[in-house]
């Protein structure tokens, strides 16, 4: 059967293309499987469960017989309705990161740290991460720097029920004044990205919190 993968994704996010066949049954255990048929062939089969879906990819040719809407992107979160969010842009075709920006104006006291929010969440697969970076600008022209140097945004971050996944970046003012940031001001950008596991790896729990939570 191939190697097999496992994520979870909704029946919105995908739609099945010509030429394959969506069986529904019940397995041996009573519970609700379908299964995706190209040619008589069964190329995956999935247990159903709600709105959720958890398929295993026997065949690499079946990734194909889907189109998948959502991969990796960024949205309002529930809680900031109102605040007119923009959400994250790359400024150029070559660039590597997407610009966040502020939701609203903050001033940054001397030697102080304030957290800034954008209003804005991101999804993403299994197996990636969106890493937060300072704009190189932010040191020389404003004295703020991230307190944690980089933000690291893990694909379990996304809907958590403490803040709904919404991204904020930690600044540092160096600074003897005072710094504001105003509302629509570009914070820092994020970069998609994928990451390895290490061998023995047997990591099971799953994040019930919103920032900092892991560490609790």
């Amino acid at each position: 059967m191939g190697d097999s993968f496992h994520f979870v994704v909704k029946p919105s996010e995908f739609e099945l293309k010509a030429g394959a066949q969506l069986h529904r049954f019940n397995n041996n255990a009573g519970k609700p499987w379908s299964a995706i048929y190209v040619n008589g062939e069964e190329i995956w089969n999935f247990e159903t469960s709600g709105e959720a879906k958890m398929i295993d990819h026997w065949n690499a040719e079946g990734y194909k017989m889907f189109d998948h809407k959502r991969i990796r992107g960024f949205e309002p979160v529930k809680h900031r309705e109102g605040y007119g969010i923009r959400l994250p842009q790359r400024s150029t075709s070559q660039a590597a990161g997407y610009d966040f920006f502020a939701i609203e104006d903050i001033t940054i006291p001397a030697k102080e740290i304030r957290y800034v929010q954008t209003g804005v969440k991101a999804y993403m697969p299994k197996g990636e991460v969106l890493v937060v970076c300072n704009r190189s600008s932010n040191p020389k022209k404003k004295g703020l720097v991230l307190i944690n140097g980089i933000g690291i945004v893990d694909s379990d971050y996304y809907n958590n029920e403490d803040n709904d996944g919404e991204i904020g970046f930690a600044f540092y003012n160096l600074l003897d004044y005072p710094i504001t940031i105003t509302r629509g001001e570009r914070l820092g950008q994020g970069i998609f990205t994928s990451f390895h596991i290490a061998d023995g790896d047997s990591a099971t729990a799953i994040r019930k919190g919103g920032f900092g939570s892991t560490g609790r």
